[in-house]
């Protein structure tokens, strides 16, 4: 599965940061809510529409404390 992020998704994520963990502590966290984002998409598809105002036709999935809307492709690969 092939995950597309928006200008908009890749700006929050770029600006998650922490005052209490180290900046390669929070780089690696990062990379793990990455797997954890594309893992829980891979395994729950089209099961939890997200039924928000602006998002019809999007899914929704919370990872950590994030919500995650994403939509996948025609052939349903994301």
């Amino acid at each position: 599965m092939k995950v597309l992020w928006t200008q908009q998704a890749l700006e929050v994520f770029q600006s998650i940061q922490s005052r209490h963990f180290s900046l390669i502590e929070t780089q690696e966290y990062k990379k793990d809510l990455v797997t954890k984002i594309q893992d829980r998409v891979s395994l729950i598809k089209t099961s939890i529409p997200s039924n928000q105002s602006g998002w019809e036709g999007t899914y929704k999935v919370i990872v950590d404390q994030y919500i995650v809307y994403y939509s996948l492709s025609d052939d349903h690969t994301a």
